[in-house]
């Protein structure tokens, strides 16, 4: 098809499926299908996942996270609430994109933002 493209090729220590297609994405509708047809090591699942994130329109707000950490985030028409998990045995200082406050103390929060061990922060966008 016209419209369709092949975004990733397997390399050539492949044996049979050197240079065929391992991610396959078309046009259609308002949106995009795509077809992921490879096993992939962690990094390439993320450079996968933000390609998918990009063409969809989704904001990366926090980037790449390091591991053990985790965000998810609610929004309402009036507000955005960030909800940050270190899973990880030790405190971790991470970026924050935007101005907050601290839901649970109600301190303002900019720049970066502490992250007790196997603990979580609530901050409530500015």
């Amino acid at each position: 098809m016209a419209d369709t493209e092949a975004v990733l090729r397997y390399g050539s220590g492949h044996a049979w499926l050197a240079g065929k297609t391992a991610l396959l994405t078309r046009s259609l509708g308002k949106g995009r299908a795509s077809l992921l047809g490879a096993w992939l090591d962690p990094e390439g699942m993320l450079n996968v996942a933000e390609w998918a994130c990009r063409h969809a329109g989704l904001a990366l707000d926090w980037g790449r996270l390091p591991e053990g950490i985790e965000v998810s985030c609610r929004e309402a028409t009036d507000r955005r609430i960030h909800v940050i998990c270190n899973h990880g045995p030790e405190d971790r200082t991470l970026p924050l994109p935007f101005d907050a406050t601290c839901v649970l103390t109600g301190k303002p929060v900019s720049g970066r933002i502490k992250l007790p061990a196997n603990d979580l922060v609530v901050v409530r966008e500015q």
